[in-house]
Order: C-alpha cells, then sequence, then structure tokens
C-alpha cells in the first residue's frame, strides 16, 4: 500500500468524488434514509462536513475529540459552499510532508499524521457509497479508491475487534459478484443490498431516460415485458424502454449500483426462462437501419427486426444472412450465431459480423471488433447476452437480389416418406442450396388454411441462389414422393424470402429443445414420426435443418459458434398449455434421446426456453468444454459480477 505514505491525492479524488454527489443533493432529499441506519442524507451530510473539520484540525496540531463530527446549522441548500470550505482547510492543514509522520491524536489515541489521514480517505469513501445508493445516483463510483479504502479497512478495522470504541458494526458477507464498493460496505456493517424507496430509485432513473421506466403494477408495465413468447414472462423490478444507447448506460449503471441483474428484451423469442426481479432493458425502440451498397453493410439498432433490414438491403440488390421469420429480432439472431435461409452458402451470420457497439457491465459504451477487443468480440458473437448489452452492430451484405424457393408440402401419408427421401436428398445438393424439413401438425382451427386444417404434413423448403431452372431439376426428387398439399417453389425477389417459411407472427405459448447431430438416416425417420407424429400424445413440431457447406468451415475471424461440424440441426417445439411443461419435457427428451448416438451438442437460437436455466451439462453442450472454458474467461474480464446473467448465463471463471 504505498498511498499508505502519502494518502493526500487519494483524498483529493475522494474529494471531487463526494463534491460531486453533495452537489446534486437537493433540499427535499436531505430527510432520505442512507444506508449509515442512525443519519438521514441532512445528518450524513453534517457527519461529513464535521469530519472533515476535524481532520483539518488534527492536521493543524490539535487534537480530533475537541472538534465535533457534525456541522450545525447550515441551510438546506448550503452543503456544497459547506464541504467545500471544509476541504480547503483540509488541504491547508495537511499541505506540510512533515505532518504526515508527525504523531497525532485521533479518537482512539495517537497514530501517524498518515495513517490518520487515510483513515479519513477510508471514510470519505465510505461515505460516498452511501450518499450515492441514498439519492439512487447510478453513475459509476471510482473503484480504485474503493479498493485502497477496503485494503485500509482491513488492516485498521480487523472484523474482531469491532465494537466499544470501533465506530462500526460487525462485518457482513459481501453478495456474490460484489465489486468493491460492495465488499467495502459489507465489510464496515452496511447492509451491501441496501436500497432506498424503488420508486423514488426507479423516479431518479426515469430522469436520465428518454424511454419510459416502469414498475410492477404501473400502467404500460405489463406490455412493456411482454414478447412473443407467451408461456412465461419476465417480472423486472424495473423495466427500462430504452430509445438510444445513452438511455441503455443508464440503465446498466443502474442496476450496477444497485446489484440488480440484467436482461435484454427486443422481440422476446428466444427467452430461455422467466426472470424475477432485476432489471430488464427493452430495445424494441431502437429500430435504426442503415445500407452502405459500396461496402456492402448493414448496421442496425438493437431492437431492428428483419422486416426492417430485409427490405433495405434489398434495394440495392442486397441480402443479409437472415433468418426464416422476418418478425425476429436481428442483433439477438446474430448474437445467438444466426443460422438463416442462405447459410450453406455463406455462413453463420455471427461469421460476418465487422462490428459491435456494446454497454458493457463497467457503463461503458464500447465500439468492438477483432482488433480493438479480440477476446469480447469473439465472445459477443454466440454468446448471446453475456457480456453486455449490444445497441448496434454491422455486419455484411451479399449479392443476392433474387432466388429460387417456396416450400413443399405433403400430407400425413406420405410423411415418413418424405422425410427418408429429404434426409438422403441432402448428400447430393450443392452448397447454394439451404434447406429444411418440417414435421407439422397443424390445429383444427379457423386460423389455418382450410386445406391444411387438422393434418399432419411434412414441409419441405427450399432457397436456392443459383439458376431457377437448376433449381428445378434438383428438386425434382423431392417432387416426385407424390401429390403435394402445397407446392410454392417459385423463382422470388429475396424481399419475399420470408414467405418461404411463412412463420407465425401471432405471439404464444411453447417450449423446445435441440440438438445438432452428426447424421440421420431412414431409421431416424421413422423415429420422428412414431414420437412426434399423429399418434403421438404430445402436439410437436420437429424441424430438420440442413448444415454442412460453409456453416462447416471456420470463419475468418473465429467466434464462439460451436458444432460445426454437425450435419444436421433438429429442433423440436410444443405449444403449452396450463398443465402441459413436464409431459412436453418427456416428450422432447423421448425424441432427443432417441438421436443420441448421433448428437454433437445443441445450438443456442434454436433452445426456446422450457422455463429452466441452462446450467453445467446444458452449458457445455451449448458451446463445447473449451469454447465453454474460454467464454467464462472473458465473462470474467468483462462482467466479474455476472450482471448479465438473465439469460443462457455464464458464470465468470474463478
Amino acid at each position: 500500500m504505498h498511498a499508505m505514505t502519502d494518502p493526500r491525492p487519494h483524498f483529493e479524488r475522494a474529494a471531487d468524488q463526494l463534491a460531486a454527489l453533495i452537489d446534486a443533493v437537493r433540499p427535499e432529499l436531505l430527510t432520505e434514509p442512507t444506508p449509515c441506519a442512525e443519519y438521514d442524507v441532512r445528518a450524513l451530510l453534517s457527519h461529513v462536513v464535521g469530519g472533515t473539520h476535524r481532520i483539518s484540525h488534527v492536521g493543524e496540531g490539535g487534537a480530533a475529540l475537541e472538534v465535533p463530527a457534525e456541522a450545525p446549522g447550515v441551510s438546506d441548500d448550503g452543503w456544497p459552499k459547506a464541504y467545500a470550505e471544509a476541504r480547503a482547510r483540509l488541504v491547508a492543514a495537511w499541505a506540510d510532508d512533515a505532518r504526515l509522520t508527525a504523531a497525532v491524536s485521533v479518537p482512539w489515541g495517537e497514530a501517524p499524521g498518515r495513517i490518520a489521514l487515510a483513515g479519513y480517505v477510508m471514510e470519505a469513501v465510505a461515505h460516498a457509497w452511501d450518499l450515492a445508493r441514498a439519492l439512487g445516483d447510478t453513475q459509476p463510483l471510482d473503484a480504485e479508491l474503493a479498493e485502497f479504502a477496503l485494503a485500509f479497512a482491513r488492516l485498521a478495522l480487523p472484523a474482531e475487534r469491532r465494537g466499544g470504541p470501533v465506530p462500526f458494526d460487525a462485518a457482513l458477507p459481501a453478495l456474490e459478484g460484489a465489486d468493491a464498493y460492495g465488499r467495502l460496505a459489507a465489510f464496515l456493517g452496511r447492509r451491501p443490498d441496501w436500497a432506498p424507496d424503488p420508486a423514488r430509485a426507479a423516479a431518479a432513473l426515469a430522469a436520465r431516460v428518454s424511454g419510459p421506466v416502469l414498475r410492477p403494477g404501473e400502467d404500460g408495465y405489463d406490455a412493456e415485458v411482454a414478447g412473443f413468447q407467451t408461456a412465461f414472462r419476465h417480472r423486472p423490478a424495473v423495466v427500462v424502454g430504452a430509445r438510444t444507447a445513452e438511455d441503455v448506460r443508464a440503465a446498466v449503471e443502474f442496476a450496477r449500483a444497485y446489484g440488480l441483474p440484467v436482461g435484454v428484451q427486443a422481440t422476446g423469442h428466444g427467452l430461455p426462462a422467466a426472470a424475477e426481479g432485476g432489471v430488464l432493458i427493452s430495445t424494441r425502440r431502437m429500430t435504426g437501419v442503415r445500407v452502405d451498397p459500396e461496402a456492402r453493410t448493414a448496421w442496425f439498432e438493437a431492437g431492428a427486426r428483419w422486416a426492417r433490414v430485409v427490405p433495405e438491403a434489398a434495394r440495392h440488390g442486397l441480402a443479409p444472412l437472415n433468418g426464416s421469420a422476418p418478425h425476429v429480432g436481428a442483433v439477438g439472431y446474430v448474437l445467438g450465431g444466426g443460422l438463416g435461409l442462405l447459410s450453406r452458402e455463406y455462413g453463420y451470420a455471427a461469421d460476418h459480423v465487422r462490428s459491435l457497439d456494446v454497454v458493457t457491465a463497467d457503463g461503458r459504451l464500447r465500439h468492438v471488433t477483432a482488433d480493438s477487443d479480440p477476446d469480447l468480440f469473439w465472445a459477443l458473437r454466440g454468446g448471446v447476452g453475456n457480456f453486455g448489452v449490444v445497441t448496434a452492430m454491422e455486419v455484411d451484405l451479399f449479392p443476392v437480389a433474387r432466388l429460387y424457393g417456396g416450400g413443399l408440402m405433403f400430407d400425413a401419408e406420405l410423411a415418413e416418406e418424405a422425410l427418408r427421401t429429404y434426409l438422403s436428398w441432402t448428400e447430393t445438393v450443392p452448397e447454394e442450396l439451404t434447406s429444411s424439413i418440417g414435421m407439422v401438425p397443424f390445429p383444427d382451427l379457423p386460423q389455418v388454411p382450410e386445406h391444411l386444417r387438422g393434418r399432419y404434413v411434412a414441409h419441405i423448403r427450399i432457397a436456392y441462389t443459383g439458376d431457377p431452372a437448376e433449381g428445378e431439376r434438383l428438386v425434382a426428387p423431392l417432387r416426385a414422393v407424390g401429390p403435394r398439399l402445397v407446392d410454392s417453389l417459385r423463382e422470388m425477389p429475396y424481399a419475399e424470402s420470408g414467405s418461404i417459411y411463412d412463420d407465425p407472427e401471432q405471439p404464444h405459448p411453447y417450449q423446445g429443445d435441440a440438438a445438432m447431430v452428426s447424421g440421420l438416416d431412414a431409421s431416424a425417420a421413422r423415429t420422428v414420426v412414431e414420437l412426434t407424429g399423429p399418434g403421438s400424445p404430445v402436439w410437436s413440431v420437429v424441424q430438420i435443418r440442413h448444415l454442412g457447406g460453409a456453416l462447416g468451415r471456420r470463419p475468418v475471424v473465429a467466434n464462439a459458434v460451436a458444432h460445426r461440424d454437425a450435419r444436421f440441426l433438429v429442433s423440436v417445439l410444443s405449444m403449452v398449455g396450463a398443465d402441459d411443461r413436464e409431459r412436453i419435457r418427456e416428450a422432447h427428451r423421448a425424441l432427443l434421446d432417441a438421436l443420441a448416438p448421433g448428437v454433437v451438442g445443441r445450438a443456442v437460437n434454436f433452445v426456446y426456453g422450457d422455463g429452466e436455466r441452462s446450467t453445467g451439462e446444458r452449458l457445455e453442450a451449448l458451446y463445447g468444454a473449451a469454447g465453454l472454458r474460454r467464454l467464462t474467461e472473458v465473462k470474467a474480464a468483462y462482467d466479474p459480477g455476472n450482471t448479465f446473467r438473465l439469460t443462457y448465463n455464464l458464470p465468470p471463471a474463478r
């Protein structure tokens, strides 16, 4: 602790920090409580100013107990001036270097001046935390000061010496992942989870944010937390409707200040499990999109959907690596890897990210590239929301203006044959053709087209960027399976590519899982139909996506997307009723267990959420052992307190 020899530079920083907080105190806040149970804000300010005069008196040669540790008579609006005067007196009193080595009189006896002054710095740092908490001020405090104060406290105030003349309560355990201020507060006997009245804290945050800040029970709260997934939803203590990156920064700083976890939601498709409490940042208002046709790139904000990005790119004869559903949020899709309509030709969407703007747990807005932050750039692309809130990203676009695509639907009696034919057919097609097959039980409901109502069908989807005539030749073996309920294959503008899957846009309750497999054969086709077909006790949609091609190759700049050796992705999804979850979970497990010999892992974007957190083996299945280890190391570097844990959470490496 070299600073113990001369704590004056630390005092200057601590005084700057305190002065900024004192300047922010409005008269109506003076009666608010603080983490120091015996002080309201007015009494705390009196103690700070009085204590500064006391240590100044010590520096002038007097005894500490000759001066009260309070400052009576200060007007409600006079605290900034009172502290400035006390601070100036302290600077003058301790200007002579000799005072640092001289013995001085402190309340507990005599000590070298440098120790007395270091003790005052510790108190000033601790009281800055007290005041920031009381005011609901979420601006980051000086972490180095807290480390200095904590080191001094452990030397001068060991836990076993509390009580009696030592003016601190018994040390308390720090919260898991606490920063230096949380650890200091707990060591000095403060409740590290202390927070002011939630309504006032939220009001202080609302003053910094351009969008809405809502708490449970307030008008607009339920609509703000709602997403595409309705089986379960977040119930945060505070939801912030961000409009700008600065709004996101304010929300993250607020969460860090109060030790709250953070989650992010744009459209709510990929919700892994419901989060109770914490802060939810809703990015749906951040919908900016820009296309640079010369550079062949698109920039979009955190809430932009592919339905906005695709048409903007199409105006220039370009296409992004979007997924099947235009109403899905683009940023979340890419952060989870991004397996889309052109993937076998160009790879995962995460392979083609140029840059990301992200707010990390320290409240910094960073522009992240492969050169600026290589580890963070690697982890963000595939690691979902574990490392910060991505406010915008720039991605590559590709020269695809039109494609040959659409679908073929076969009725139940041909479903297994269609699946068997499809699986063998995938061995023959070029990389320019990306496809999937869905085994779909359509409900008997009025909103379903009459020719599909109540039917179990095999739906083959095609996206081919080559010549349409060659596309016709390539799909001939599929058409030969037999009569089709639907045959929508055609040449189309890329802007109409959302019609290939025609995914439902209406929010609904569902849960699902997925496995990436090394291969599937005729027996697998039979297993899928037997376990999930018309005779199954659980209504399930099974989708099998053909991988390989560019998906199997390492990108130019590596990322966290795993299992590139997989040949197919098998996902299973079921609608959820009131009491269905365990029954659905068992049915899904039965299917994936049957495929287990060929399973190589799981895919983040297709683990639709079953209300359970992904931990241990489930996380390793997403990223592989080596990938998971590196991700947790990056997590420890950028989010050691695990602030961003309301997702497929990766705990920081220890």
